[in-house]
């Protein structure tokens, strides 16, 4: 028996292909910019506790719980996007344009601490929503994103005053001395301490060591600002 010829599809083949190609760049162009903004549009919105977004697990000590591990993971995407992307809602080299715009947007001071002598300035802020209430964010960076002559590369510092209610928050993370809290995320160290009778967290791609270094300093700079209208600052409030 002779075996009948197969059909030749090379032709129908060969003019697909073109069409096939142009439609792959589209699909991929599509699907990172839904990526992007999702991703973005995650950051933005922080106004729920424990939101579990961001990637990588604990990586302090001491006993940690779901709520603990979803706050920090929140606190490191936070930072990311901070220190990567620049969310900002303003951005400026000067404290007190930073603390006037605070006022306009919160309706009290929220004091902006000088950094300078940690190789640090403050590039920027925003009025961010964690555990549904707002918390002024504050970023600082080195100057010119170089490090001053004599002095060693510092990685950026996003400084949160917290809400109300952080207190009774599980935190990620274990006691330290001085009555500072540290934890990490990934790469992202965390420090959580009070001043002023509010609490305070401060976030930094350093180990732990360096973390309580940097929340003592910070705490140092907070130490010098007059505290006017912190107390009527609405994460003070219940």
């Amino acid at each position: 028996m002779t075996e009948a010829p197969h059909p030749d599809h090379s032709d129908a083949a060969t003019k697909a292909a073109p069409a096939d190609k142009n439609w792959r760049l589209p699909l991929a162009l599509v699907a990172g910019v839904i990526a992007a903004m999702g991703a973005m549009l995650l950051v933005m919105e922080l106004g729920h506790p424990g939101g579990g977004v961001g990637g990588g697990g604990p990586q302090a000590g001491g006993a940690q719980n779901g709520a603990g591990i979803a706050l920090g993971m929140d606190l490191m995407a936070i930072h990311r996007a901070a220190t990567g992307a620049g969310v900002y809602q303003i951005r400026t080299g000067d404290p007190a344009e930073l603390s006037a715009w605070f006022v306009q947007e919160s309706g009290a001071a929220v004091p902006v601490p000088d950094l300078e002598g940690m190789g640090l300035e403050v590039s920027g802020g925003r009025l961010l929503r964690l555990l549904k209430q707002p918390a002024p964010m504050q970023v600082f960076q080195q100057p010119g994103g170089t490090a001053l002559p004599g002095t060693e590369a510092q990685p950026p510092v996003v400084l949160i005053l917290s809400p109300h209610g952080l207190d009774a928050e599980p935190l990620p993370g274990e006691d330290g001395p001085d009555g500072v809290r540290l934890a990490s995320m990934s790469e992202v160290g965390m420090a959580f301490f009070t001043h002023g009778g509010r609490h305070w967290v401060v976030t930094s791609a350093r180990d732990p060591e360096a973390m309580l270094s940097l929340a003592r300093g910070v705490r140092a700079a907070l130490s010098i600002l007059p505290e006017a209208g912190l107390a009527n600052h609405p994460a003070s409030n219940p």
